[in-house]
């Protein structure tokens, strides 16, 4: 019976500690982004993640025609154009803003750091970033090695790796891909999905609603629950605050970011514009099944369902829920 408890443990770790070097990959990727280079110390890259911001790019190929000397005529070109809109957490960004950063630091089960270095090579002419993590097996299972010497010393010698600094790649050296959900549970985590969906975005819709009539009436927007829920209250408009208070199935409360921007339109006219904008994320929506559900709660867990109104135009929102209103 060793062998193939000490299998269960193998492939119970194996999930657990690859899935956090490709949370180290993708912070490297990012790091990369910003510094044209990969970071050698694991300290700093969580740091990166913790504090670090990545720009918000919007790239457009475009192409424009040009007169080639070489050939006396004029030639087409293409380009790339890139324009930075502004700048996001990296936290955010990769992994959703509940995601703890020093997560990352230590091999999973045990006190000891990832390995990681970072370098770079030429190739074809060209200098190429590169990067490696490792975890060894003598560390992953040095708390069973008394209980599985067999087994133990069969492993000992190897190590999970992504990267490598002698090559420009981000692959792993393992194979996890049972890792992931088995359709069963793909299944269950879909449908608690869209059970979740249907709950909080009509929260959403009526909260939308709610300030629209309020923008209608009073020509501005309110961050504050209670001022809203006076208003609706006042004009006999439905409108239960209780059950708007808390992101349905959590104990976090709704934010409403106000924005406000003055135009002049001569020496005498002014124009102001208003925004709101409220949302939800979905780190915070699915914490509670981070640990049955990693890989799938990490795919979504850097999201959001959002609603923005500007003036008095329709909402605009990023989610889909025709199914809801339908069932």
């Amino acid at each position: 019976m060793e062998p193939i408890r000490f299998n269960e443990i193998y492939d119970s770790r194996l999930c657990e500690v690859t899935h956090q070097m490709e949370n180290i990959r993708d912070a490297q990727i990012a790091y990369k982004r910003e510094y044209k280079s990969y970071c050698g110390d694991i300290q700093e890259l969580v740091d990166f993640i913790d504090t670090g911001y990545v720009r918000i790019e919007e790239r457009k190929d475009t192409s424009f025609i040009y007169y080639d000397k070489k050939f006396e005529k004029d030639m087409p070109k293409d380009s790339l154009i890139i324009r930075v809109l502004g700048r996001e957490s990296v936290k955010g960004q990769i992994f959703g803003e509940c995601f703890e950063p020093n997560s990352l630091l230590r091999i999973f089960g045990t006190d000891s750091l990832f390995t990681m270095e970072a370098g770079k090579i030429e190739k074809q002419g060209v200098e190429a970033p590169t990067f490696v993590i490792k975890a060894p097996l003598s560390t992953v299972f040095a708390d069973v090695k008394d209980e599985y010497p067999d087994q133990f010393s069969k492993v000992k010698d190897d190590c999970w790796q992504i990267g490598d600094l002698n090559k420009p790649i981000t692959i792993g050296n393992y194979e996890n891909t049972n890792c992931r959900a088995s359709d069963t549970k793909a299944l269950k985590f879909e449908k608690e999905y869209e059970a979740r969906l249907c709950a909080i975005t009509e929260q959403l819709d009526d909260l939308a609603n709610a300030h629209m009539r309020y923008f209608d009436s009073l020509g501005s927007f309110t961050d504050n629950l209670d001022t809203l829920s006076a208003f609706m209250n006042e004009n006999g408009l439905t409108f239960n605050s209780s059950e708007l208070q808390y992101i349905s199935g959590t104990k976090e409360t709704y934010t409403f970011k106000v924005e406000t921007d003055t135009i002049s339109l001569s020496r005498r006219e002014i124009k102001v514009n208003y925004d709101l904008e409220f949302s939800v994320p979905l780190c915070v929506v699915f914490k509670d099944l981070e640990d049955s559900y990693p890989y799938l709660y990490h795919d979504v867990a850097n999201k959001r369902w959002s609603v923005s109104i500007h003036n008095n135009d329709p909402a605009i929102d990023n989610y889909e829920n025709a199914k809801c209103k339908t069932e």
